[in-house]
């Protein structure tokens, strides 16, 4: 063999590697593309859970916020309540045993005298007793009986 058939023998079979380490690299690179495809569709799929747990989160703290709100007006309104009831009303107990709040004098406009239901008063109500067929007794509207005078 001379070294012109030898350099072409030697450059044949270099050119043969070449081929084969580019197809070795090409599945290599091919594994590489779907472990990273695979990899992504992993975070993707994350990334929306995620993403609907934010949202889940997000209607919680608004629904949180709002029921926060609600029980602070709700306070408020029973301060206010409290401090009307404490202002213008006194417990009174009538002879026969009935509690109510009757009103202080000078808080009516008439100059009568009001009288509460004990048991709304003390749920944060303001309900007036009214008179019943007997001038003698006094009905609560919130169902809470009649009262004897």
């Amino acid at each position: 063999m001379d070294i012109a058939g030898a350099l072409s023998a030697l450059n044949a079979t270099v050119e043969l590697m070449k081929n084969a380490i580019g197809a070795r690299d090409a599945n290599k690179l091919t594994e590489a593309h779907s472990a990273f495809r695979q990899k992504y569709i992993e975070i993707q799929n994350q990334c929306f859970a995620l993403t609907e747990t934010c949202r889940t989160l997000a209607e919680e703290k608004a629904s949180e916020t709002q029921r926060a709100m609600q029980l602070e007006r709700e306070i408020a309104r029973l301060r206010c309540h409290a401090a009307d009831i404490a202002e213008n009303y006194e417990r009174w107990t009538f002879s026969f045993g009935s509690t109510v709040f009757r009103s202080k004098p000078g808080v009516t406009l008439n100059g009568g005298t009001e009288y509460l239901c004990a048991n709304c008063v003390e749920r944060g109500q303001k309900t007036y007793l009214q008179p019943r067929s007997h001038a003698r007794e006094l009905h609560c509207p919130e169902g809470h009986g009649q009262l004897r005078i």
